[in-house]
């Protein structure tokens, strides 16, 4: 038993060693951590209240920002002119009470009018500063463009404009045109109209009035009423809402002839991708020239509902 016990508890001299000199370094194991806290305490974390304050006002202007810049895209989209200061973040700190409204011509009356309108002197000049370098109200919603104009100002004052404009007015080219803010069965050839009179279009921007001029003039010319609907940020609502005031009094266009027409030419065309050129005029390569137009027919990625809309813009001729 006793021989048992000591085969494992006998330790040589090395052994004895080892374990005095284990026992020896243990307590400064054990020590080494506690006296490394001591002699380098961590630092308190602070919060910096005046920084996280700065971060949520760069947090919140950003998010007005971009919620700005939409509000701009969705304008431009319907057609309409963006007035950043139409929000309420921009109304004039010198706004007083809202007055009762008398029938008035933004055009005509006077500072002192626009003072008893509700309107501050600073307010009122600003306005007829406006009015000196040309601006002029077509319409009571053009109100909007004046940025001291608060909105609940625009609401409270715009049943009360009436605005008094000639019966005819001239278009650029010099033409007699009736005015949209006389009729609003107003009607506008869309086969000659420049911007400026489709601009008198309720709905339509000067953006938009200038895409559908473009828009004509890429395509060589207008076909059908139902193009306007083609053109870029048309509003479908809108293209609905005006489809009756427009008119086509002539469908004749500029034609493209697709026997001389080269690649760079052909792809210009709003109905005439890169691809569809490069392989219109590959197939004149290897057939020859276009007998007709019905050979287009020939080539598989044109169908018939993409054949119909060129079909007016072509010629072999």
């Amino acid at each position: 038993m006793f021989r048992w016990l000591e085969k494992y508890f006998t330790f040589t001299a090395n052994e004895r060693r080892a374990v005095i000199a284990l026992m020896a370094i243990a307590p400064f194991i054990y020590l080494v951590p506690a006296t490394y806290k001591y002699l380098f305490p961590t630092p308190e974390i602070t919060v910096d209240t005046a920084a996280i304050a700065n971060v949520n006002a760069f947090i919140t202007a950003y998010k007005a920002r971009e919620a700005e810049e939409q509000l701009r895209e969705d304008t431009i989209a319907s057609g309409s002119e963006f007035n950043p200061y139409a929000h309420e973040n921009f109304r004039s700190k010198d706004a007083k009470a809202l007055q009762p409204c008398f029938s008035f011509d933004p055009n005509k009356v006077s500072i002192d009018e626009w003072i008893k309108l509700g309107f501050t002197e600073k307010q009122a000049l600003s306005i007829e500063k406006f009015k000196a370098k040309g601006g002029k109200f077509y319409r009571p919603e053009d109100l909007q463009k004046i940025h001291v104009i608060s909105e609940d100002m625009y609401a409270h004052l715009l049943p009360c404009v009436q605005i008094e404009l000639p019966k005819f007015v001239k278009d650029t080219f010099g033409h007699k045109a009736h005015t949209a803010y006389i009729a609003k069965d107003f009607t506008i050839d869309i086969a000659t109209a420049d911007s400026a009179l489709f601009e008198r279009q309720k709905g339509i921007g000067p953006s938009l009035a200038s895409r559908i001029v473009r828009y004509r003039n890429r395509l060589g010319g207008f076909t059908s009423i139902e193009q306007i609907s083609e053109v870029w940020g048309m509003p479908d609502s809108t293209y609905q809402l005006l489809k009756p005031n427009f008119i086509l009094s002539s469908n004749t266009v500029q034609t493209l002839n697709i026997n001389v027409a080269d690649m760079e030419t052909l792809r210009k065309h709003p109905y005439i991708n890169y691809s569809l050129a490069r392989i219109i005029c590959s197939y004149r390569e290897q057939h020859g020239k276009y007998k007709s137009k019905d050979e287009l027919l020939n080539i598989t990625v044109i169908t018939d509902s993409i054949f119909k809309k060129l079909e007016p813009y072509i010629t072999v001729n």
